[in-house]
This record gives structure tokens, C-alpha cells and sequence, in this order.
């Protein structure tokens, strides 16, 4: 980062502390190119539940969010380093990072649902991965699963345990028997199916005026 000026940005690490950016198509070249490795992202799936700018509570998401990870179990920003305070690759930062101005939020604001990029756009090139993904998404559709749990009753349980099991045993099977490099598994598939319905358990146990407090405590992939 610049050295920090008057008008320049005092480097205090507080906005990567609290996570990476989303990934819009202004940042698929950087993706192609390497400078962000697959591994280094997750998927944030359609039907889970985040806080949205300018809405209050949660909201279901529309359609998915791919993001830089957090450095191991926690919501830093993988590519900040906290010995220099700075960003790992400050000179080919994401987009949402060139429009960050803690002063002004406006400029990221309206950018951020604007052009966000999805798993397709970065599996083009690779189509066994794209259609893995479309069979899993199917299989394993979120807000099918939010649905089941509101209803609570027997086969909507053995759905979802069956939702659980599929997604369980395609990531074993990928790594142990496929070579796949597990790192890849959150870009791939998202947290794992029963992460997201634990999430959602606790949603639906503390109701509507907790919902915020349950998802502070998050569960970084």
C-alpha cells in the first residue's frame, strides 16, 4: 500500500480484518492470470443467509458470491499480510478493493451487486468441474433446504440428510479417489451441506430478532 498521507489510507488492516472482497468480472482476468488462485476463494450459494448494504437483517442471497477466503479458521483476508499491513498484491487488488474508501462507501455500495462473477464464468474452460458443480447445485439446492427445515416433518429430515450425505461423500470421493486438491472444495462446492444447515438450525432456533447475533459468530470456510 502507499505510504499513508492526509488523504490516503492510514493502513489500519481494519477492512481485511473483517474479510475479503467479492469478485466481480473486472477481476476475472486477475483469477485467469493466477494472481488469485482458485483455492483462495469460496462460494458463497444461492440461498444463504448474509447481510446485504443499505438492507436491514439478513436476506436470502438471489445468486452466489464468489470471495476471497480468510486466513485459517478466521475472516482476515488471506492475501493481507498483518506484519506490513498491506496487501499482498496491492498493485492488481480486486475491484471491490480499488473502491473501498472507509470515508466515503459510496462508490463500493453501488458497485456491489453489480457484475459479481459466478462459477461459471470461471469454469469455462473447464466443463467436467462446471457440470459437477450444476449436479451438486441441483442435488443440494439451499433454499430447497430452508423450505425442508421450516416444514420439520419426517421425509423433509431424511431429505436433508440425504442433502447432507451427497455432499459429504462427493467431497471424499473428489480428494481421496480423484486427486482433487482439497483446497478447491469451498470454490467448488461452497461450505459443506452440513455446516450450512447447522447455520440454519440456529436461525430458525433463535428467530427472527436474534437472526443477526447467530450469523456475527459465522463459521469462515
Amino acid at each position: 500500500m502507499p505510504a499513508a498521507g492526509p488523504l490516503s489510507c492510514r493502513r489500519c488492516g481494519t477492512c481485511c480484518r473483517k474479510g475479503g472482497p467479492a469478485l466481480h468480472e473486472e477481476d476475472r482476468v486477475l483469477v485467469e492470470e493466477g494472481g488469485i488462485a482458485l483455492g483462495d476463494l469460496f462460494t458463497v450459494r444461492r440461498g444463504e443467509w448474509v447481510r446485504e448494504p443499505e438492507r436491514p437483517g439478513l436476506v436470502q442471497l438471489a445468486a452466489e458470491i464468489i470471495k476471497v477466503k480468510g486466513l485459517d479458521a478466521g475472516w482476515t483476508c488471506r492475501l493481507y499480510d498483518g506484519d506490513s499491513r498491506s496487501c499482498r498484491i496491492y498493485d492488481r487488488r480486486p475491484h471491490e478493493c480499488r473502491l473501498l474508501d472507509c470515508r466515503n462507501p459510496g462508490p463500493l455500495r453501488a458497485a456491489y451487486s453489480r457484475g459479481r462473477l459466478a462459477r461459471a464464468d470461471l469454469l469455462a474452460a473447464a466443463p467436467h468441474f462446471r457440470d459437477l458443480v450444476c449436479d451438486h447445485e441441483r442435488i443440494c439446492d439451499l433454499k430447497t433446504a430452508w423450505r425442508l427445515l421450516e416444514a420439520g416433518d419426517g421425509a423433509s429430515v431424511r431429505q436433508l440428510a440425504e442433502m447432507a450425505r451427497y455432499d459429504a461423500e462427493l467431497r471424499t470421493l473428489l480428494v481421496g479417489r480423484g486427486g482433487l486438491d482439497a483446497r478447491l472444495l469451498d470454490f467448488l462446492f461452497g461450505r459443506p451441506v452440513e455446516m450450512v444447515l447447522r447455520l440454519f438450525r440456529r436461525r430458525l432456533a433463535l428467530g427472527p430478532h436474534a437472526v443477526e447475533e447467530a450469523s456475527a459468530e459465522g463459521e469462515a470456510p
